[in-house]
């Protein structure tokens, strides 16, 4: 197995491109089955990838938590900017 701190890395910087990427490009009540669904693509390869799967099965549910949690709410912060919902001011 690869070193441990950039496979955990993975799913969430992975499913939070995934939520920035269908936020900005797909039609709205597209969104976030879109998000969602390729953000589980990228736990499932994670997974498999970090070579996970050969020491237990509960590792998928680890991985798919953090891709598509990490993709639906990049999904929404993308929503909310749109709506000029968040406004930074500095």
């Amino acid at each position: 197995m690869i070193d441990a701190v950039p496979l955990e890395a993975f799913p969430i910087a992975g499913g939070a491109l995934i939520g920035l990427l269908a936020g900005w490009l797909a039609p709205r009540r597209a969104r976030y089955p879109l998000a969602a669904g390729l953000a589980a693509l990228v736990g499932v390869a994670a997974f498999v990838l970090s070579g996970e799967f050969e020491i237990s099965a509960e590792f998928l549910l680890f991985d798919l938590g953090q891709a598509v949690g990490a993709g639906v709410a990049m999904c929404a912060l993308v929503q909310l900017g749109e709506r000029g919902a968040l406004r930074l001011r500095m």
